[in-house]
């Protein structure tokens, strides 16, 4: 492992659905290793629908969507966390001066790699590969406060849409 690239997810282990017996049965016959996260120049799609700017995916998420998740306008950002790709996407639609929607951002750390629509994005063969797209269900924590996107605000900024599945559980019935 190199120092700084990669880091372990830890040894905590996930179950279900299923009983405890059922856990222990499993861990009998497996042995499971650590798994590892990139943690340093990793990619994401970001998608652009309408006013909406879409939280990031993985490149290989992305291309498990289905027909009816695929329009709109994508950008593959190389950053270090997917907050930083977000930020400055969402940043340079909203017309904030210092921002740069190819190559590298002299204003914050993010890389802007390509602008295409998603069948674009994943034919130009991109390491991912269709063969490593992964289906992802749309779930999120119950706790969960963070909006799934933000409407752009073209020249004067961004909000998050009332109508945002995530923040219906703030107002009251």
């Amino acid at each position: 492992m190199t120092p700084g690239s990669r880091a372990p997810t830890g040894h905590d282990l996930l179950w279900g659905p299923g009983d405890p017996a059922d856990a222990v049965e499993w861990l009998a016959g497996h042995h499971p290793g650590p798994d590892q996260v990139e943690t340093i120049d990793r990619l994401f799609l970001i998608q652009y629908r309408g006013d909406r700017l879409i939280l990031p995916r993985s490149p290989a998420v992305a291309a498990a969507l289905g027909p009816g998740e695929r329009d709109g306008t994508w950008y593959l950002i190389r950053a270090d966390a997917p907050s930083h790709a977000f930020n400055h996407q969402r940043r340079l639609l909203a017309g904030e001066p210092g921002h740069t929607g190819k190559g590298e951002c002299q204003g914050c750390p993010a890389e802007t790699l390509g602008t295409n629509s998603l069948r674009l994005a994943v034919a130009r063969r991109a390491p991912w590969g269709r063969r490593d797209a992964k289906a992802r269900p749309a779930a999120r924590v119950a706790m969960s406060r963070m909006p799934t996107c933000n409407r752009i605000l073209p020249g004067s900024g961004w909000e998050i849409p009332p109508d945002d599945p995530s923040m219906a559980r703030l107002t009251p019935a």
